[in-house]
């Protein structure tokens, strides 16, 4: 068998791009694999790779109209096309964030929701994310959409006409090998690394987006705790001075520690006693998992905020009902700072994740292939989507998309095509 992946950046740095490296590297193992990437970082054994061109760097939704009507050409010449980007021509879609549409007006109502409406057709860029994604979340015969959690696709059921028979689930995983509870002298030793002694007490925040996980509720917990010897680790990129304004205002500043990127984690699970994530929206989240498996209990937010949090079911992990109350977090914090509770967590949490693997995703990937297969060879012939569209949007999507690229001038006329262009393919929830 023959299948293609698409990735715009096969590197191991960034939650879907890491996930598509893992895969791969196990698919490789059971057929023809082959790589369709602009951005090749790591090299992987069993995979053929491939560069697709890339136009610019900015507007990014060129290089993305770019990246689709690439792979568009790739039609037939796979038994499946499995994508990770926004494209439209795939059998095989992994749907690692929730909807643009979901971002873009999810939530809103009365005059906020009436101008997005409104407006969202003035934007080229905006208004291609919501025709591609409505396309893109089109029933098509033998395509399969692969959530990473319920809580990615509760948000595209609620937005697009699929429902839970159109999705397989396949969750992050966790390399047990890399991440693993250490020795006493090991501990010791990263701890003594970022400044620490054995009589402090460390949290630890891993993820970007500081704002979206919910760094602000941990900065001012740790303002309620400040009479306590607790310091905070914060690793990830992001713009921290709005976060230290808070610390120092609180009168926690020296105990709050921003380290920028960091390419190996695991120094910073080996010096900490509690891993905290109270993230506010995210699809999954692969840090509980990692620090679960280095041991570390770990607080986060419930199931309806974060992927990761389906898993526990049996106390492996303390789950906030509000994460963004400081008051609750802190509370948290306090009662972890027991030796006995803090232990139990952690080992429920260890055993938690030894089934969750890198290998049972694959595992799990390579189930959606051969439903899709399946379905597509038991209707008797190889599936083209090309020939599934309406008339008005047949042709390939080079010439669909030079098309709109033409109508994007910057012209009142320009603007005027593009709106026009948008409104017969738009979802229909738009115009609600």
């Amino acid at each position: 068998m023959k299948f293609a992946m698409l990735i715009r950046r096969f590197t191991t740095t960034g939650g879907a791009e890491r996930y598509a490296v893992e895969i791969a590297s196990r698919l490789a193992t059971q057929c023809e694999l082959h790589v369709f990437a602009q951005e090749i970082g790591v090299q992987v054994p069993g995979v053929a790779f491939h560069r697709f061109s890339r136009v610019s760097e900015r507007p990014r939704y060129l290089n993305q109209m770019h990246f689709a009507h690439q792979a568009s050409k790739l039609l037939g010449a796979f038994d499946v096309i499995h994508s990770h980007e926004r494209v439209n021509d795939f059998d095989v879609l992994t749907i690692h964030a929730p909807t643009f549409s979901g971002g873009y007006l999810g939530g809103r109502s009365g005059l906020s929701s009436w101008w997005r409406r409104t407006t969202n057709n003035l934007s080229p860029r905006i208004a291609y994310y919501m025709y591609q994604e409505a396309r893109q979340f089109k029933r098509a015969p033998g395509r399969r959409f692969v959530a990473v959690s319920r809580h990615v696709m509760r948000d595209v059921v609620s937005r697009y006409p699929l429902d839970e028979t159109d999705f397989d689930f396949a969750y992050p995983g966790v390399d047990l090998e890399r991440f693993a509870p250490v020795s006493h002298s090991a501990r010791t030793a990263a701890r003594a690394q970022f400044g620490f002694d054995d009589e402090a007490f460390v949290l630890c925040f891993v993820g970007t987006e500081f704002e979206r996980k919910g760094l602000g509720a941990l900065v001012d917990a740790l303002g309620r705790l400040k009479g306590q010897p607790i310091h905070l680790l914060v690793a990830g990129g992001g713009n921290p001075q709005s976060y230290e304004r808070t610390a120092s205002r609180l009168g926690v500043k020296d105990r709050v520690h921003f380290l920028g990127l960091v390419t190996d984690v695991r120094p910073v699970y080996a010096a900490s006693d509690i891993f905290v994530l109270p993230s506010l929206s995210d699809p999954f989240g692969m840090a509980p998992l990692e620090a679960m498996a280095s041991g570390l209990p770990v607080i986060v937010s419930n199931a309806q905020m974060i992927g990761v949090a389906e898993h526990v079911r049996n106390d492996e992990a303390v789950l906030l009902r509000d994460p963004r109350s400081a008051a609750e977090l802190a509370h948290a914090i306090r009662s972890l700072r027991d030796d006995g509770l803090r232990m139990r967590y952690a080992k429920r949490g260890l055993h938690l994740v030894q089934n969750i693997t890198w290998d049972e995703t694959a595992r799990q990937t390579f189930e959606s292939y051969k439903r899709s297969m399946t379905t597509r060879h038991g209707a008797g012939r190889n599936v083209d989507l090309r020939h599934e569209r309406p008339p008005e949007e047949r042709g390939t999507d080079a010439e669909r998309e030079t098309r709109f690229v033409a109508a994007s001038g910057s012209s009142e006329d320009g603007l005027d095509r593009v709106r026009a262009f948008v409104e017969k393919r738009k979802p229909k929830f738009i115009g609600r």
